[in-house]
């Protein structure tokens, strides 16, 4: 049975049996770091609720130790995150860094695929793509020039180093492997030294033995595709596409998302103890809370990152609402008078208040028209409207169960007294 179809293929190997020499060999801490908290949240206090607060989460979370540009490997089987040593890392490898970046940004290797896996050792990739059909067709990635060999980073677990020829140091073009355990006394000193040009962070190096685990199957009679890991295949099937360990895409992640583009190494969730007193919610790496109208009193805010693994870190502090209705800002042409942060909603419409005076009187003006007027004093608790006819009405909250005093034409005579329980009605005479 013909299983697929190969177009030109150029072989590479990852390691010898021995080799030269290679001095100053640095080896890397054995760690893959998921996100910390850089500093913590003070409590805060919020006096002007008018104004939304806004927390930059970048400053307060971080992938420790990662300071390269990371790529993201998106392949069937889950994600890969890898940090590249470029110039903004003590382990500059330019002229790879740059190679291999150039294959991943321009698409080269998009639709490419895992065609090695070595037991304990490697898997290896970069090489070829794969198209679906009956055959599957496999072709090569872009052949780029020969690079400069850069060797003296150790080959040791989750980092990946640039596969070459036999023989020939400065040969790596396009493919790449992951070292799955420490390989340092095999690669670091023998073809002149396998180039090791980044490292898997967070999690990461969970996926790449999941690849290592799957069966190895030779496709080819012992050639470039002796060991190529298959998902879920046997001998009984048809070779398809979603057999081979593919990747989508490899390109450059940002650690922290935006608000234009959320896909990141990190992201964020927030947990807030009162939504009642006001809103916390993530635009992009931004933290943003703003009070609900007319509130005080104090919530408990908590907010986890979590990289692409779901490794976790999280921060909590408290919000004080502390809403002093007297720190409006001045209203021109009015002395004393301010603007409030308050709204109140009547007929539907949202009417800004204002006050003025010790008691902080509440003042809305219909649309601009100070014949309707809705008055509302915070230090009497008293509530008083003036309409169009000029009807005065007035409700005591101090006074149990409450009346609401009409005087037609805004006089005292004839005045109205109404209980707000359905109860009784009566009129005064003038002069009483």
């Amino acid at each position: 049975m013909r299983k697929f179809t190969f177009l030109a293929t150029r072989l590479f190997t990852c390691f010898l049996l021995s080799g030269n020499a290679y001095s100053q060999i640095t080896t890397l801490p054995n760690e893959f770091t998921g996100p910390v908290v850089a500093q913590g949240v003070d409590d805060l206090t919020i006096s002007d609720p008018s104004q939304t607060v806004v927390i930059d989460l970048r400053e307060h979370f971080e992938v420790a130790n990662v300071l390269g540009q990371v790529v993201q490997f998106d392949s069937n089987v889950g994600k890969i995150n890898l940090e590249l040593f470029d110039a903004n890392t003590p382990y500059n490898r330019p002229v790879t860094v740059a190679n291999f970046l150039d294959l991943a940004t321009n698409g080269n290797y998009d639709s490419s695929f895992i065609h090695r896996s070595v037991f304990q050792l490697v898997i290896q990739g970069g090489g070829f793509t794969i198209t679906p059909g009956t055959p599957v067709v496999v072709d090569n990635v872009l052949d780029v020039d020969p690079i400069v060999n850069e060797p003296g980073i150790s080959n040791t677990t989750g980092t990946i180093a640039m596969a070459k020829l036999d023989g020939d140091p400065n040969s790596a073009t396009n493919q790449w492997f992951f070292n799955l355990v420490d390989n340092s006394t095999n690669l670091d000193e023998q073809n002149g030294g396998f180039t090791v040009f980044g490292r898997v962070i967070g999690n990461s190096i969970s996926e790449v033995i999941s690849i290592a685990n799957f069966p190895r199957w030779n496709l080819d009679g012992g050639g470039t595709f002796a060991s190529v890991p298959l998902i879920n295949f046997d001998n009984t099937q048809t070779l398809t596409a979603d057999h081979f360990v593919t990747f989508a895409s490899i390109s450059p992640i940002d650690i922290y998302p935006t608000e234009a583009d959320p896909t990141a190494v990190l992201s964020f969730q927030v947990t807030n103890t009162k939504p009642s007193l006001l809103t916390a919610s993530i635009v992009g790496s931004q933290l943003r809370l703003n009070v609900n109208p007319g509130q005080s009193g104090e919530a408990e805010i908590s907010v986890a990152t979590f990289d692409t693994h779901d490794l976790s870190a999280e921060i909590s502090f408290f919000i004080t609402v502390d809403s002093d209705v007297f720190s409006g800002a001045d209203i021109p042409d009015f002395p004393n008078w301010k603007s409030s942060p308050w709204y109140a909603n009547y007929n539907n419409e949202f009417w800004p208040w204002i006050y003025h005076d010790e008691h902080g009187w509440q003042y809305v003006f219909d649309n601009g028209n100070p014949a309707a007027i809705f008055v509302f004093d915070l230090g009497l608790q008293e509530w008083v409207f003036l309409n169009e006819s000029s009807y005065r009405w007035q409700y005591v909250f101090g006074d149990t169960p409450g009346w609401i005093f009409t005087f037609p034409n805004n006089t005292p005579e004839n005045r109205t007294f109404m209980r707000l329980d359905d109860g009784s009605q009566f009129t005064i005479p003038p002069g009483t």
